[in-house]
């Protein structure tokens, strides 16, 4: 696994592209976060290097995991230190003279950005980035001088699961942070529209291109906005929102409607990885944001720091071989604007699943859910969204032909098209079952077995997503079937090494200290006319005040340097600008 390293020698700025940078001249880019990052792909195309077919993602500070930590604490109980945290890696001057401001990354930061790349350009590669001495601006002062060198990361022993050789696994469960914004444009669409998921066709895609197994045989889920723990599912089209006590969701299939009969929670049968009720309870909408690529256009784009989670499953030695690849390379970027250095991630294995003897579930009234797109081929060849041959597969899968009635649904239907790429041209356009489409079947004769549709894959494409249905039991009355919650951002347990968390901790130092100084300042500010009567420092100085600032930022300051930082505010030149 390779990274750039990027030492900065002295002060590096670049041209003025965003809209947060208003008043500046020169700036840099922050995330969401607001630590700031440096675009490589693009700074390194403008100094002269040929980057085609290498992949690089966005750098960014040294201990990124444990900037990533203090910062999100930062934020949420210290809401007003967003410039604070800023500072902390930037200086900033206003340039009189030609009437406007720069902000600059301070000289002695090391940024490290993720980059794939064949290793036959290597040599090149590291002759090319060598050479580069100077990025972004060079102008009133700023130097732009770095070093940028090429290294190779080992990961940490630690990061390995413990795989017994006598278990035998059938699936591994996975989850993805990310780092930045990533895309995923969907066919037939606005192009700057996203799917709100990443697609199961691109983990699939990229295991085929680094490990030397038979991705054929092996099916990826798409991986959905999680909580931190499991994937959410899509919510079935066939529910409405109820305002209770919260905002929630009632089903609405069920047959016989009445609305005078008291909703029951619902209480699904344990299935897959949890059971399906766990990933039902809770829903939410992914976070998307617009980004401005290299190209200069605007994109939409899933926002950075949400977790999606997914599922991958094959056999014993392919689950193996996945996971080790997964613990190995921690660290990725995927997405249509991964050459921008968008779509950088974190992944990370979060269970292994052992193969399992499906216990018997028997229904004579069950729902099935499309929990992703659904590609159904009728007899003729074609693709089809009648809910009859929908069942005709379910029928296929249960080996129970004629025994089933749709009773109830509630269908929608989207275009799709993805491009063959063995031969490089586009798929005839195709229309699926859209995900959370549900029918309510029922048998003709007696309860049978629906264990095998519990959750399970059909139709075609199913190595890349499509199909997943999960199946259970119907209710004949309304009922609540989730509530609403936020997106979780920036959770996502990962091996933070003492070096990232050593940074993390001076990131926090460094900012509660300077909130508590500028608190002080603000009250020396005030103080000043009263000071410039002829009144002692030991008069003014507001004791109690300053002793609810300790207790509320840092009870290990001392006294007397709040003092010091008083009387220095309160004796500095009215025209000094320093950020504390």
């Amino acid at each position: 696994m390779y990274v750039l390293k990027i030492k900065t020698i002295g002060e590096i700025s670049l041209g003025n592209k965003t809209d947060r940078a208003v008043g500046y001249r020169y700036d840099v880019p922050f995330d969401s976060l607001e630590i700031p990052y440096l675009p490589m792909r693009r700074i390194l195309n403008e100094a002269g290097c040929c980057t085609d077919g290498v992949r690089i993602g966005l750098a960014h500070p040294d201990g990124y995991e444990g900037l990533i930590t203090s910062a999100v604490k930062l934020l949420h109980d210290m809401p007003n230190c967003a410039r604070f945290i800023r500072s902390h890696f930037t200086d900033e001057r206003f340039i009189k003279e030609k009437g406007y401001s720069i902000r600059c990354l301070k000289a002695g930061l090391t940024l490290f950005a993720g980059i794939t790349f064949n290793e036959e350009k290597q040599d090149k590669l590291v002759k090319m980035i060598s050479s580069v001495k100077h990025i972004g601006v060079v102008d009133d002062g700023i130097t732009g001088e770095v070093e940028i060198t090429l290294q190779d990361i080992s990961t940490f022993p630690d990061r390995y699961l413990n795989m017994p050789t006598k278990c035998r696994y059938s699936s591994l469960d996975y989850s993805v942070m990310l780092l930045t914004p990533a895309c995923f444009h969907a066919p037939y669409a606005d192009e700057v529209k996203t799917y709100t998921y990443i697609p199961g066709e691109v983990i699939k895609k990229e295991l085929s291109r680094y490990i030397g197994i038979d991705t054929d045989r092996i099916v990826c889920s798409n991986a959905y906005i999680s909580n931190g723990i499991m994937r959410l599912l899509p919510t079935p089209i066939c529910v409405s929102v109820v305002k209770l006590d919260k905002e929630q969701l009632r089903y609405r299939l069920a047959p016989g409607k009445d609305p005078r009969i008291a909703e029951q929670d619902i209480v699904l049968p344990g299935t897959y990885t949890e059971g399906v009720q766990e990933h039902f309870v809770r829903y939410t909408s992914p976070m998307t944001e617009h980004i401005v690529a290299g190209d200069e256009n605007v994109y939409d784009a899933l926002s950075a720091g949400q977790i999606f989670s997914g599922t991958i499953y094959g056999t014993d030695e392919e689950v193996r071989a996945i996971a080790d690849f997964i613990n190995s390379n921690s660290l990725t970027h995927f997405g249509d604007l991964s050459e921008d250095g968008f779509g950088s991630a974190y992944r990370k294995v979060d269970r292994l699943n052992e193969a399992e003897i499906q216990s018997e579930v028997r229904a004579s009234c069950f729902d099935v859910c499309c929990v992703s797109d659904t590609l159904i081929i009728n007899d003729m060849g074609m693709p089809s969204c009648r809910a009859e041959d929908l069942l005709g597969e379910i029928e296929y899968k249960l080996g129970v032909f004629g025994r089933l009635k749709i009773v109830g649904k509630y269908i929608s239907v989207c275009q799709d098209s993805r491009k063959n790429y063995e031969w490089g041209v586009e798929r005839a356009n195709a229309r699926c079952f859209a995900a959370g489409s549900v029918l309510r079947l029922e048998t003709v004769d007696e309860s049978l077995d629906i264990s095998e549709i519990l959750h399970c894959f059909i139709g075609e494409r199913n190595g890349i997503g499509y199909g997943e249905i999960v199946a259970y039991p119907a209710k004949g009355q309304y009922y609540r079937l989730a509530e609403k919650t936020a997106p979780v951002r920036y959770v996502l347990p990962y091996q933070e090494s003492g070096r990232a968390l050593k940074m993390g901790s001076n990131l926090t130092d460094t900012v509660i200290t300077a909130m508590v100084r500028s608190r002080i300042r603000g009250l020396a500010i005030t103080d000043r006319q009263e000071y410039a009567k002829g009144h002692s420092v030991q008069e003014l100085i507001p004791t109690d005040l300053l002793l609810m600032l300790k207790e509320r930022y840092d009870p290990t300051l001392s006294e007397e340097t709040m003092y010091r930082w008083y009387e220095e505010a309160l004796m500095e030149d009215e025209d000094d600008k320093e950020l504390y």
